[in-house]
């Protein structure tokens, strides 16, 4: 029988603020504004949390409605926390405080480039580290990724035409208006240069996917990276059991690597397929 997830709440709390006029402004307009605004906040946590646990996912829950202007208090919860965090309070409290931390930074960088949202998640990073039982877990999340959320957050705010939208933390205010719309192509950018390189590694597994739908944690350099496994033969034969791999032992690996530069030729991204494995090496 399926295990029902129900939602943890966390700490952190943000307002969404939008001034209207009253007796003018349509009442669908501006709700229906404020659920596309939600519904991209819910988008930018949920890529902040795969630094945290890829299987998390937010939810956002309505904790009061002012008036005036419209007032939207929401609280964070989210669903299918490990067992060993779900009574954790300073878990939650630190998974909290990150999202309001790394929410506010992006938001009040809404022009950032891909290298300036690179140096935002480094600068958070320590957010990351200081989580209760998740420091030597901490995976930077992907700035594309990041990048494409906030496309979508300031085309949720653009809808709000001739609206004042404030967005209110414990961290201070962030007024937005006349958000301009930005285009989210499924592409490369146009100042985007990538580089793509075909080699042999071994890496050292941290952690395994036993589900066969997220990525690895390898070690390379000794830092944490997550990393998808394209071999589909050897993943299914090693999903029903054929191989005994354990975190600790390594893989020798073909393996595709993309690098990506902004038009300054700063690199922004590096996304690193293993496209099949050759070997497993259990340690001496």
């Amino acid at each position: 029988m399926e295990r029902k997830l129900e939602t943890e709440v966390i700490e952190g709390e943000i307002a969404i603020v939008i001034k209207y006029n009253a007796g003018e402004s349509s009442a669908i307009d501006v709700l229906q504004g404020a659920m596309n605004i939600i519904n991209a906040l819910d988008g930018l946590d949920k890529v902040l949390l795969k630094g945290v646990d890829s299987n998390l996912e937010p939810v956002s829950i309505l904790n009061d409605v002012q008036h005036s202007s419209l007032k939207l208090l929401l609280a964070r919860a989210l669903k299918k926390i490990p067992d060993e965090h779900i009574n954790n309070l300073d878990w939650k409290k630190f998974v909290g405080s990150l999202l309001v931390n790394g929410k506010h930074r992006l938001i009040s960088k809404l022009e950032a480039n891909e290298q300036e949202i690179s140096t935002i998640l480094d600068n958070i990073g320590k957010d990351y580290v200081n989580i209760p039982g998740s420091g030597l877990n901490y995976d930077k999340p992907d700035v594309k990724e990041i990048n494409k959320a906030i496309k979508q957050f300031k085309n949720a705010c653009s809808g709000m035409e001739n609206q004042e939208i404030t967005i209110q933390s414990e961290l201070g205010d962030i007024v937005l208006k006349d958000v301009e719309p930005v285009n989210i192509e499924a592409g490369k950018d146009v100042d985007t240069q990538i580089i793509t390189n075909i080699g042999q590694e071994i890496f050292k597994i941290k952690a395994i996917d036993m589900i066969g739908k997220s990525k690895w944690k390898l070690l390379r350099n000794k830092e944490t990276i997550n990393v998808a496994i394209n071999d589909s033969e050897w993943l299914n034969e090693f999903l029903n059991r054929k191989y005994a791999l354990l975190p600790g032992d390594s893989i020798k690996c073909e393996y595709k690597e993309e690098i990506y530069y902004d038009k300054s030729h700063n690199e922004t991204n590096r996304q690193l397929t293993i496209t099949k494995i050759l070997e497993i090496i259990h340690p001496s």
